[in-house]
């Protein structure tokens, strides 16, 4: 791999038509492993990642965040006339961009690769899709299409929602629900009164989250929110991928925490289960007493857990 790739800072590559972005933090040691990040589709980008995890990570590696189709430096899908293409903006339509990665990196195979939330479905589905192309796969608090996540979210919404820590927050997913953003600063305001709702101690986590996630110089972008959740349901792969993942040949570890509200982690012992009847070297999932941010949340189990797999 050419040093210049992996220089530190911002990068673009054209793939087609499209310019896809990516970011890079230097390990603090003079050989590593490279960690490649995948950024949620829905609009915030990869600066939560960028400012939060990476400079954890880099610690042992060289950390890679990449920026996924309409956010940051990594332009909008164009239709045949040349108009923004939702369409083009579902995990699966995603697989091609990380295999666009991969060959402009000019690896074999990622080394290690992660994605959070949403961002564990193109993360998850590559390996399965792909699965000579990772050795190493990461996802934290993961997203699974295919499964119905209403009734965790109900769960947690019932026992928290009249709770001071956590009422305000409940009352914005209501009005979120039922009058959705129409601006990005619209959709940022609101998703800041959201946040508690993802924290088991939101007096202690909520500014971390909230600053890292809703930078006011990059706001979240309505237009990628809007793009991405209808495809949830229309994904080519998204009654199959519970299913899909018995595919997978990497070593995988799970980050996930016991308290996700987004992110059940039922979801995540069913992708054990069929990870370990199929092709995967070796599975673990780690749980933590947390919610959805693992290395906010239970940084230095999290790290150690890390460390200790990876």
């Amino acid at each position: 791999m050419a040093v210049e790739l992996l220089s530190t800072g911002v990068h673009t590559f054209h793939t087609g038509q499209n310019i896809l972005s990516y970011h890079v933090t230097p390990s603090k040691k003079e050989k590593s492993r490279l960690w490649v990040q995948q950024a949620i589709a829905w609009g915030p980008g990869r600066g939560f990642y960028a400012r939060t995890l990476a400079p954890l990570l880099s610690e042992h590696f060289t950390v890679l965040d990449f920026s996924p189709r309409g956010s940051d430096e990594s332009t909008r899908p164009k239709d045949a006339d040349g108009n923004d293409d939702p369409s083009q903006m579902s995990c699966t339509a995603m697989l091609a961009d990380l295999e666009a990665l991969r060959q402009h990196l000019g690896l074999d195979a990622f080394d290690i690769l992660s994605g959070h939330s949403q961002a564990g479905v193109p993360v998850l589905l590559y390996a399965a899709l792909y699965p000579t192309r990772v050795e190493t796969l990461v996802p934290l608090g993961t997203f699974m299409l295919g499964f119905d996540q209403s009734r965790n979210f109900e769960h947690y919404r019932q026992i928290r929602s009249s709770l001071p820590p956590w009422k305000n927050s409940y009352e914005a997913w209501t009005r979120f629900i039922q009058s959705p953003p129409q601006t990005d600063d619209e959709f940022r305001t609101v998703f800041a009164e959201m946040v508690p709702s993802y924290l088991v101690k939101p007096d202690r986590d909520r500014a971390a989250v909230t600053t890292g996630l809703l930078d006011p110089a990059h706001p979240p972008r309505v237009w990628s929110y809007n793009a991405v959740t209808p495809t949830y349901a229309t994904d080519a792969h998204a009654k199959d991928m519970l299913d899909l993942l018995s595919r997978v040949q990497a070593r995988v570890l799970f980050s996930h925490g016991e308290h996700d509200m987004i992110c059940s982690t039922e979801a995540v012992r069913i992708a054990e289960q069929n990870m370990q009847r199929g092709e995967a070297k070796e599975v673990r999932v780690d749980l933590f007493p947390i919610g959805h941010f693992p290395w906010i949340e239970a940084k230095d189990d999290f790290l150690q857990s890390i460390r200790d797999f990876v």
